[in-house]
């Protein structure tokens, strides 16, 4: 008689056993949303909030034993390109909740760009001729950067992760571009962003 724990091995009809799956670090769900690109009017407009990807996923332990899981954030190439005094871009806010549901959000991070030329003096009206333009390549970040350690999962127990990416401006131009707008852009490029989660076993 071979004397293992049935929760960490798998027993073969030959007598034979090996590791259980979960009995490793693994990934145990993953989701992507596409990119998307988009303009605006350079002047005229109003400030921005926009929603651009929203992307959700969740696990279950479905294993006997407890298990540590974290998760890892990965976004495609991204460009903000601004005219004027607008100033705004990308921004990345995570959430997380321990069971099945739809985590609230907080920011973690901002792509953008902003400048001033405005028009000074007595007759100075509008605002100059002014295109601001910020990359970035592909980048992977932990989940929930801004909290400590990983995530406890007792058998039977789920986590929900959500990635949400808005364009957000802080101020929107709303003067002429002296001497016409010819040339200029405002403008965006978010590139795919994809949600991966991990797991690892707790061994007691």
């Amino acid at each position: 008689m071979v004397c293992i724990n049935p929760d960490h091995f798998i027993t073969y009809p030959d007598g034979s056993f090996a590791a259980a799956p979960w009995m490793q670090l693994r990934q145990v769900a993953t989701a992507t949303v596409a990119g998307k690109s988009g303009n605006y009017g350079v002047s005229g407009g109003v400030n921005k909030n926009e929603l651009l990807h929203t992307v959700t996923v969740a696990y279950t332990n479905d294993s006997p034993v407890d298990q540590l899981v974290y998760g890892l954030v990965t976004r495609g190439g991204a460009q903000v390109t601004l005219q004027a005094r607008s100033r705004g871009g990308l921004v990345t806010y995570h959430g997380v909740m321990l069971g099945v549901g739809d985590p609230p959000v907080a920011e973690v991070s901002r792509l953008g760009v902003g400048g001033d030329v405005g028009r000074g003096g007595i007759l100075g009206f509008g605002t100059g001729f002014c295109v601001l333009q910020h990359s970035q390549s592909e980048t992977t970040t932990w989940l929930m950067p801004k909290s400590a350690g990983w995530y406890l999962l007792d058998p039977g127990a789920s986590l929900t992760a959500r990635v949400d990416v808005r364009f957000v401006s802080e101020y929107w131009e709303s003067s002429a571009i002296d001497g016409g707008d010819q040339g200029t852009e405002s403008s965006y490029i978010s590139g795919d962003t994809r949600v991966d989660l991990f797991a690892v076993p707790v061994i007691a």
